[in-house]
């Protein structure tokens, strides 16, 4: 993972990895899904209180980099009602 903030800190220690210099490609996550037999996976944006840590647009790229192996869902900041409608309508 490339996010250093605590929120990610859990998915580092479930994962046995540290910080990743660079993110993971797309194509590696589709291999260890063919690998496993698994036909689709989920990506989802993620919010925290300081903002998005995998935005809406990133899953949008990540789906379009799947060749549709990836389904997305989207996210927003529930601390701004108008601006989270606003985003999930856009996405």
């Amino acid at each position: 993972m490339t996010h250093s903030d605590e929120m990610s800190e859990s998915l580092r220690r479930w994962t046995g990895q540290g910080l990743l210099e660079e993110p993971l490609p797309v194509k590696a996550t589709v291999a260890a899904m063919a690998a496993a037999d698994v036909e689709i996976g989920l990506s989802a944006a993620w919010y925290g209180p300081q903002g998005p840590l995998i935005s809406n647009d990133e899953v949008a790229e990540f789906v379009a980099q799947s060749d549709g192996r990836l389904r997305g869902a989207a996210g927003a900041d529930l601390t701004r009602p108008v601006q989270a409608v606003r985003e999930l309508r856009r996405c």
